[in-house]
């Protein structure tokens, strides 16, 4: 288990100043987002991200495209290509994907068979490089509703997923949540929040303590990644770094 950062955190901060503030949290990694610091294509800047994480100690975690399945028509191969090669370039040991817009069992089986052409594409693809791609575990996406996408998952070889608590379902559902993902959890997301709010992990630190318990206790040691914040400020992201320590201490 390592405790790091998405950079998506800091939208605003450079590349320097996301690996700064990392390493004087006292954390071990960063996930590189692919809306802001590091492009798909700009292989140039993945190369210098890698280089600075690196320089300074720290590990890159893994690569945020969003790239979201199925958007792409066609022309997804090509798509995908260029995220692959700023992944490579970056030295990401997983990528991080969209499943589509909303949950599996609401789209007819014919749709999913091109998901999952699509898909096992990409396993291949990253595969040959020593790459895994995983989803986000979020609203709106494949893996909303849990049941369905963990089916969806079992008929792919290779696919993974994030894990964080899904907003609307309640405690004791997203407990039942990572039961039901073990076997597929890469890395887990950690943030505090409701629908449109976002609370300090000291508000929801007991509920975190028995997420933590289960996650480790089905194996899931991956990375713990601070995603996002309930004030966007230096302050507030240390404070929200204590907190995490605090949860995680025993397990590391």
């Amino acid at each position: 288990m390592k405790l790091g950062l998405t950079s998506v955190t800091f939208k605003e901060k450079s590349i320097e100043e996301v690996v700064d503030l990392t390493k004087r949290a006292g954390l071990s990694c960063i996930e590189w987002g692919g809306d802001v610091h590091v492009v798909h294509g700009d292989v140039e800047t993945a190369k210098k991200a890698r280089e600075i994480t690196n320089n300074a100690g720290l590990e890159v975690s893994s690569y945020g495209s969003y790239y979201r399945v199925g958007d792409y028509g066609e022309n997804y191969k090509e798509e995908f290509g260029k995220i692959l090669k700023t992944a490579e370039a970056l030295g990401a040991k997983t990528i991080r994907i969209w499943g589509n817009h909303k949950a599996v069992h609401k789209f007819e089986e014919k749709e999913l068979e091109k998901f999952r052409e699509e898909l096992n594409y990409i396993i291949t693809v990253c595969e040959e490089k020593g790459i895994k791609v995983a989803f986000e575990c979020h609203m709106d996406t494949f893996t909303e509703h849990y049941p369905s996408a963990v089916e969806f998952l079992e008929s792919l070889n290779g696919m993974y997923t994030y894990w964080q608590p899904n907003e609307c379902i309640d405690y004791f559902e997203n407990q039942k949540s990572i039961e039901a993902y073990a076997p597929y959890i890469m890395n887990v997301h950690v943030a505090n929040y409701l629908p449109g709010l976002r609370f300090s992990m000291g508000r929801g630190y007991a509920e975190w303590e028995k997420y933590l318990e289960l996650l480790v206790k089905n194996g899931c040691n991956g990375n713990y990644l601070i995603e996002f914040l309930p004030e966007n400020t230096e302050e507030c992201f240390f404070e929200e770094v204590k907190y995490l320590k605090m949860i995680t201490e025993k397990y590391i």
